[in-house]
């Protein structure tokens, strides 16, 4: 599936050995949060896609395989630790590369309708408005992530609950909670489950091909 190019996709370059330094990348390039881990979910994600998307497939694999070239962290906070000029250059280089891949993850995804949620299934109406204020003071923030509109259309908005325990007791444990932001009713968002449910999986079928299925082909 590999083959292995010797020449570094960045000239990384040191000024002098960091050990301390070192022992920081190393975590970040095999720890739970690192560059290998990135990559193995770039790399699952990829598989399921390369029938019914093969554009996608291809996007997931191309970042996939980026990613085995990085060593990666909130880039920010590494370029804390070192003075070296030559690894600042390295580490900007690794962090500009995570951008443009939120970029391309973002303009792939705006390609797939509809987008959101990523599965078929569309959320329960009675909860998928309300906003839970789960923390306790003064300093509670207002904004467009749980006031007003929000993401949704003319006539949805927002259901800020503020006290979100009296509020589950009140509702008998949110089961007595009616559809509150929502203009969607149960009923309508099952049958809208049913349509992208036919929908995705007649994009599924169409891609399967019929007698012996197998990974690759090789002809010619």
């Amino acid at each position: 599936m590999f083959h292995h190019v010797k020449e570094l996709q960045f000239d990384a370059r040191v000024s002098a050995p960091d050990p301390r330094f070192a022992n920081l990348l190393m975590e970040q390039f095999g720890g739970a949060n690192g560059e290998l881990k990135a990559a193995l979910q770039y790399f699952l994600q990829a598989f399921s896609a390369r029938k019914p998307y093969p554009d996608k497939y291809d996007m997931l694999m191309d970042i996939a395989t980026e990613e085995f070239t990085h060593l990666e962290i909130v880039y920010e906070y590494l370029l804390l630790f070192t003075d070296d000029p030559h690894i600042k250059d390295t580490l900007r280089f690794l962090m500009t590369r995570e951008i443009a891949h939120f970029q391309m993850f973002w303009a792939a995804l705006e390609s797939i309708k509809p987008n959101f949620p990523p599965g078929v299934l569309q959320g329960d109406p009675r909860f998928t408005h309300a906003y839970y204020n789960m923390s306790d003071g003064k300093e509670d923030k207002r904004g467009p992530w749980n006031q007003g509109q929000g993401p949704w259309g003319s006539g949805e908005e927002w259901d800020y609950i503020e006290d979100p325990v009296s509020y589950v007791h009140q509702t008998h444990g949110q089961k007595d909670r009616p559809i509150r932001g929502s203009k969607h009713t149960q009923d309508e968002i099952d049958k809208k489950n049913r349509e992208l449910s036919q929908m995705r999986s007649q994009e599924v079928k169409k891609c399967i091909p019929s007698g012996e299925v197998c990974w690759s082909s090789y002809e010619g």
